[in-house]
């Protein structure tokens, strides 16, 4: 693997966007209030609360990408291309990245057989392909929980990276029975989802949260990789929102980092 970043840097942020969606009925793990309902009972306000991402969210995003002049990786849930499939082709036509997060957030690959996954990803990948244009090259899980199929079937269907991994600061080459495939890591650091709805922090905390980060990476001289990530129904509110368009545009004016996507990381790394 190549020791530095483009223009000789240490230091790599990518951006990523995760626009999920759950079937109709079926309500997220996580909502706002915290406390969890009895058991049995549906959660509705989480149901409205993740329904603000394709909605509303991911239009803000995409309005900040474009304000700030940045490109991603958004992360997107299949069934998006049946219940808001304008959605799905704008971030292609904006000229972003898409890769595949599972047809719906429901779907866990460790509670599939092989075949049910397989169907599941072969599903996603081509449903994505023909609403936006663009085939994924690489495969993050819900909850970036894989089967221990998933990286073999990732290479199966062609793609070229797999993100759930998290035992590394770099990519770096994952053996497989279909053979080696790009584990390109996914940090959770910096995420709106735990560190705002889970742990409650203030959206700033993104902004605070990464600067350390780039500091401490900075000083430290070794070559490393930083997630920024966000998801459209919680990044894409706009207490969030501003603080991520403020937080890239500080970004883009600094010359010892690379901010990047995961599709641009994988080609730099196989060059």
């Amino acid at each position: 693997m190549n020791q530095v970043w483009p223009g000789d840097r240490s230091v790599a942020v990518i951006m990523n966007v995760a626009y999920e969606a759950w079937p109709t009925g079926v309500a997220p793990g996580i909502s706002p209030m915290g406390n969890p309902l009895p058991n049995g009972l549906l959660d509705t306000q989480a149901m409205s609360w993740a329904e603000y991402g394709p909605k509303v969210g991911v239009g803000r995003i995409l309005k900040v990408l474009e304000g700030t002049q940045t490109r991603a990786t958004f992360m997107v849930s299949g069934i998006l291309t049946e219940t808001y499939p304008e959605s799905v082709k704008a971030i292609a036509d904006q000229g972003h990245e898409i890769c595949g997060h599972s047809w719906s957030q429901n779907v866990i690959p460790v509670a599939l057989s092989e075949d049910e996954e397989r169907r599941e990803m072969s599903r996603c990948i081509e449903a994505l392909h023909r609403v936006s244009g663009q085939r994924p090259q690489g495969w993050i899980s819900p909850r970036g929980t894989p089967s221990r199929n998933t990286a073999r079937l990732a290479k199966e269907l062609g793609l070229a990276w797999f993100g759930d991994v998290f035992d590394s600061d770099l990519p770096y080459r994952m053996d497989t029975d279909a053979g080696p495939i790009l584990a390109l890591p996914l940090q959770m650091e910096i995420n709106d989802l735990p560190m705002i709805m889970r742990f409650g922090r203030s959206p700033m905390a993104l902004y605070e949260e990464l600067q350390r980060l780039l500091d401490y990476a900075l000083r430290s001289g070794e070559q490393t990789a930083l997630d920024l990530t966000v998801h459209a129904h919680v990044g894409g509110r706009p207490a969030v929102a501003g603080v991520l368009s403020d937080l890239l545009s500080d970004l883009h004016q600094r010359s010892d980092v690379w901010l990047t996507t995961r599709n641009a990381m994988a080609a730099w790394v196989d060059r």
